[in-house]
């Protein structure tokens, strides 16, 4: 092998490395710290728990507002 070859072979792999090297220090584009977002507090929990058999809101039963009418 010449000293032509081996530099060519040795100057495209470091050209190689470079590149790659190059794609993993330039990330995805993300500026700023990464984190991980905060915990959301857990929801209160109500003191009183919700009347059983009512639904909310209230369906109006009057006959002359039937939306089903012919």
């Amino acid at each position: 092998m010449t000293i032509m070859k081996r530099f060519a072979k040795l100057y495209f792999s470091l050209l190689t490395i470079i590149g790659i090297l190059f794609l993993f220090l330039t990330g995805c584009g993300v500026r700023g710290g990464l984190y991980l977002p905060p915990v959301p507090p857990a929801p209160v929990k109500p003191s009183q728990p919700e009347p059983a058999g009512i639904q909310y809101p209230i369906p109006n039963t009057s006959p002359d507002n039937n939306i089903n009418k012919p």
